[in-house]
């Protein structure tokens, strides 16, 4: 499992210290800053498992930050944190309507801060493992639709291929009676039945091609029409 990284955004400088100091003491990494400036530059170039965001900063406000990391932060979810020391349920309704995950009230305890903490985690692992689960249901769902299209082109080329035969095998055996009823001075007659059963061979070879034809193996044909490719 990868090391827990929680980015730090608050102005108030002892208390800032003492978040990163606890959150240390868990054996988590803690990176801190002080504004939305320099916590959008962090976010920008790095990942973090979850954010601590204090409400009220100077420039750019923690919900601002929040709103920020919901838009631009697609790759893998980022839980936010929201500190404030504003606990009415306005406030914390208004916390949560702009992206947080949580809401904690200032002062806080060090153990609640923990357990809220870990919740995020939790629910943040879940999404991942739901992510992975998605992408390996995407795939089965294109092999499967793969599969399918190959049945069915190869239920429908047999059903053609098979009909194709019979006029063939129908045509080829007309050339050859035909062939023995002509006159053996008739050149021209005999030329012409010849090339008869010359195009029979082609439309033979043509026929197996379609027997093994690949749905997915495609060429561009006109008009951004693409055909399905056969040898």
């Amino acid at each position: 499992m990868s090391p827990i990284r929680v980015l730090i955004v608050e102005d108030n400088e002892d208390t800032r210290a003492i978040i990163e100091i606890t959150l240390k003491a868990f054996g988590w990494e803690a990176i801190a800053v002080e504004d939305g400036r320099q916590a959008l530059e962090v976010l920008s170039k790095d990942t973090f498992s979850a954010a601590i965001v204090d409400w009220m900063l100077p420039g750019m406000s923690g919900l601002e930050i929040t709103k920020w990391i919901r838009k631009n932060i697609k790759e893998d979810y980022l839980p936010v944190l929201i500190l404030s020391a504003r606990g009415e349920l306005k406030d914390r309704v208004k916390g949560l309507e702009m992206g947080a995950d949580d809401y904690l009230v200032k002062p806080f305890q060090h153990p609640e801060l923990r357990a809220r903490l870990n919740a995020l985690l939790r629910v943040s692992e879940l999404m991942k493992e739901l992510k992975s689960v998605n992408v390996l249901l995407k795939t089965a769902e294109e092999e499967n639709i793969k599969k399918a299209r190959q049945l069915l082109a190869m239920q429908v080329v047999g059903s053609v291929a098979h009909n194709i035969n019979q006029s063939l095998t129908a045509l080829s055996f007309q050339c050859h009676l035909l062939a023995k009823s002509l006159p053996s001075n008739n050149t021209e007659g005999a030329s012409a039945v010849t090339a008869i059963k010359e195009e029979c061979d082609k439309m033979t070879h043509f026929v197996q091609s379609l027997l093994n034809i690949d749905v997915e193996s495609v060429e561009p044909y006109i008009a951004g029409v693409t055909t399905i490719k056969i040898d």
